[in-house]
């Protein structure tokens, strides 16, 4: 792909600044992205961005690396948890983003390793460049001593810096959060303990640190110690308030997570002895 600078573009100079803000600066740093994945994360006029791609797109791509390099986005690697490579159609798509919810003591961990062994199953010798594992993210932002401003700051930070690196170095990220209680008022508005009428538990960074076009926000329901549900909060194919959720059952026998038939007579699956 080209090193043209996005400079060189017939673009407005609030679309210019947006994509120097994001890491952007030549025609290949936005050769793995999409038109609409740009205009939604970036907050740019979906027409600028489309042209933005019709004139990089119309040459042909040499044989090259660079050339090369865009069909490894389409690759998908399991995460080894069927319930959840189902939910992401197949497995976790190279360059893109899985985030994994859930209350103590469920796989979160489970599933972020699942990814790794499929890394290293592929035999990708640069693990820890092409695959980045983030457990825990919430865990910094807990700090009492960070303001709301200094915190909103750096999510927007963390967000640019994967949104770059996703899409100039097909760099695939995992990452692992807890969860917060929300409270809300019976009209189903933001409320607190005086007010509110019922709570749910929610992932404590909320969606804003990631970039909606490549990331799948997952959420882990548990029912027993070793049964539930898996959710999808948001993907680049299912946003909130648009239809039911994608959701899949899960059991987990031994260190192995089995998908469960939907019927009405329950399934359980055990592993023999020295299997």
């Amino acid at each position: 792909m080209s090193q043209r600078p996005l400079s060189s573009k017939l673009i407005t100079q609030s679309t210019m600044s947006a994509l120097t803000r994001a890491g952007y600066e030549t025609v290949q740093d936005i050769s793995t992205s999409t038109a609409e994945a740009l205009s939604k994360n970036l907050n740019i006029p979906l027409a600028e961005s489309r042209a933005l791609f019709t004139s990089t797109s119309t040459s042909k791509l040499p044989l090259t690396q660079s050339a090369a390099s865009l069909t490894t986005t389409t690759h998908k690697f399991s995460t080894h948890c069927p319930p959840v490579d189902k939910l992401l159609n197949g497995g976790l798509t190279r360059g893109h983003i899985l985030e994994v919810s859930g209350p103590p003591g469920t796989m979160k961990e489970a599933i972020a390793v699942g990814v790794v062994r499929a890394f290293v199953e592929r035999k990708e010798h640069v693990l820890f460049v092409r695959l980045l594992v983030l457990n825990s993210i919430s865990f910094p932002f807990q700090t009492p001593n960070l303001n709301h401003h200094n915190r909103t700051a750096l999510l927007d930070k963390v967000k640019q810096t994967m949104t770059k690196a996703c899409a100039t170095r097909s760099l695939t990220v995992v990452t692992t959060s807890q969860l917060a209680t929300k409270v809300l008022n019976s009209d189903g508005t933001t409320g607190n303990f005086d007010t509110g009428s019922t709570a749910i538990m929610v992932p404590q960074l909320g969606p804003g640190y990631l970039p909606s076009g490549r990331t799948c926000r997952i959420i882990i329901h548990p029912e027993t110690r070793t049964s539930g549900h898996i959710r999808v909060l948001s993907s680049p194919t299912y946003q909130p308030g648009k239809g039911s959720a994608p959701r899949e059952p899960y059991i987990v026998v031994s260190v192995i997570v089995l998908p469960i038939a939907r019927c009405n007579m329950p399934i359980v699956k055990r592993r023999r002895e020295g299997v």
